[in-house]
C-alpha cells in the first residue's frame, strides 16, 4: 500500500526444521497464492536469494510498482482513497446507533 518492494521469506530458518514448520507452504495458501502469483511481491527461496532480492530492490524501489498497484486495486479497488477510516467510524457508529442503549 505504501509502494515499496516486498520480500516474503519462504525459506526456514537453520533451526526451524521443513518436517515441523514449512516457511513455503505458506505462500500457496488461498488466500496468498494470488498475491504471490501477481508479481507484486518477491519470495525468496534461500538465504542467498534473499541477499540478492535486498539489493535488487535498494537499487530498483521501483521495479514491480506496477504490479503492485494493479493487486491493490483487484484487491481493493477504490476503498484505498484515504477516507477508510472515516467510513469505518461511520459504520461502527450507525452500528452504535441501531444496539440497545449503544452499549452492545
Amino acid at each position: 500500500m505504501f509502494d515499496k518492494p516486498v520480500i516474503n521469506v519462504g525459506y526456514n530458518p537453520p533451526d526451524v526444521p521443513e518436517g515441523e514448520l514449512s516457511y513455503a507452504r505458506y505462500y500457496s495458501f488461498d488466500h496468498y497464492a494470488p498475491v504471490v502469483a501477481s508479481g507484486a511481491v518477491r519470495l525468496a527461496q534461500s538465504r542467498v536469494e534473499m541477499s540478492s532480492l535486498l539489493r535488487h530492490a535498494l537499487d530498483n524501489p521501483l521495479g514491480d510498482a506496477t504490479k503492485r498497484k494493479t493487486l491493490l486495486r483487484q484487491l481493493f479497488g477504490q476503498s484505498l482513497d484515504g477516507h477508510c477510516g472515516q467510513r469505518a467510524a461511520d459504520v461502527l457508529t450507525e452500528l452504535a446507533k441501531r444496539s440497545p442503549n449503544g452499549k452492545d
